[in-house]
């Protein structure tokens, strides 16, 4: 496997999967070391795997915390709306060698764990879309 770096990676990735947009992949890669941080806090220091399900809460988390209201609408607008997308992403970076798994991971541990509205829109009771009256209009 070639000695990439992230950023040779990403573009790698997004100029065959044009799903997500690159800062998809830098916050899921950011959101993954957050996360590990958080549980190895928990875990008195110590290094352990994170599962599907605590990354993507972990990644709810980190989005919460890095852009507050506009969560939903900023993974929305990388293409991330459902834990499938985590999964997709980190699977993608798994393949290229950026990430490492277990054998026992797979893109199915991110399939419908919750909804992402409900987890990142709802708290801050933001719309899914905004109305067409609050959308900008050019004149």
């Amino acid at each position: 496997m070639e000695n990439l770096t992230f950023k040779e990676a990403v573009d790698r990735i997004t100029q065959q999967d044009k799903r997500y947009a690159p800062e998809a992949y830098y916050f899921v890669s950011a959101g993954l070391e957050h996360t590990s941080n958080t549980l190895r806090k928990g875990a008195r220091g110590l290094a352990r795997h994170v599962n599907g399900r605590e990354l993507s809460e972990g990644l709810c988390n980190y989005a919460l915390d890095e852009y507050g209201p506009m969560a939903y609408y900023t993974l929305k607008h990388w293409g991330i709306t459902r834990t499938e997308d985590f999964g997709e992403i980190v699977f993608a970076l798994v393949e290229i060698g950026m990430f490492g798994k277990t054998d026992d991971d797979k893109r199915e541990d991110f399939d419908n764990l919750f909804d992402l509205y409900e987890t990142l829109g709802r708290i801050y009771e933001v719309p899914p879309d905004p109305p067409p009256s609050a959308r900008r209009r050019r004149p």
